[in-house]
C-alpha cells in the first residue's frame, strides 16, 4: 500500500549521518532513511524543474533567475512565520529503510512526489510550486545542519540564493 502523504518533515541523525524524512497522512506515518547524494540529486532536480516551470518574458537574462530567487525567499519566508505541528495523535512511524530514489511527475500546475525504497514506492505526495519551495528549504536547511556542503554547482539560481534565507534549523516540516 503506498501512503499519500500531506506531511513531510527531516530531521538529522548525526549516528547515521541521514536525514530522517518522516510521511504522514495525518492518521499513518512512515520513515525512511535520506543520503547526501539523494539530497543532493534531490534538490538539484527540483530547482530545474522550477527553472523550467518559470515562465518569465523578459529580454535581461537574469530575470528569470531574479524571479525565482524572489519567489522562494518570499515561500519560505512566510512558512517560517507558520509551523504547522503533527498531531500527537499521528502513530509511531514504520521505518522503510533508505530511498532509493525520488521521482518526481508533472501535470500542468501540479507535481506528484514519488518516494521509493528499492523499486517499492512507498509514499506519493501532491504538490505545488510552493510546496517544492517549502521542500527545497527544508532539504537544504537540513543538509546545511547536516554540514553536508553539498555541491552547488548543479543547483542553478538556487545556488545564488541569499544565504539568510537558510536559517540553521534542527528540525524540518513542511
Amino acid at each position: 500500500m503506498t501512503l499519500e502523504a500531506q506531511i513531510l518533515n527531516l530531521s538529522y541523525h548525526p549516528s547515521e549521518d541521514r536525514l530522517l524524512l518522516l510521511l504522514t497522512d495525518g492518521e499513518t506515518s512512515i520513515s525512511a532513511w535520506l543520503t547526501r547524494a539523494l539530497s543532493q540529486r534531490l534538490l538539484a532536480g527540483i530547482a530545474n524543474l522550477l527553472w523550467q516551470q518559470k515562465d518569465i518574458d523578459s529580454s535581461h537574462p537574469l530575470a528569470k533567475e531574479a524571479a525565482l530567487v524572489m519567489e522562494h525567499t518570499a515561500i519560505t519566508q512566510r512558512a517560517e512565520h507558520k509551523e504547522d505541528k503533527l498531531e500527537a495523535s499521528t502513530p509511531e512511524p514504520r521505518l522503510q529503510g533508505l530511498l532509493s530514489k525520488i521521482d518526481i511527475q508533472y501535470r500542468p500546475q501540479s507535481y506528484t512526489l514519488l518516494f521509493f525504497v528499492g523499486d517499492d514506492c512507498i509514499a506519493r505526495m501532491p504538490a505545488n510550486d510552493i510546496a517544492l519551495h517549502r521542500i527545497i528549504d527544508v532539504v537544504a536547511n537540513m543538509t546545511q545542519r547536516a554540514q553536508w556542503d553539498l555541491a552547488e554547482a548543479d543547483f542553478g539560481w538556487l545556488s545564488r540564493r541569499h544565504a539568510s534565507t537558510l536559517p540553521n534549523k534542527t528540525v524540518g516540516h513542511c
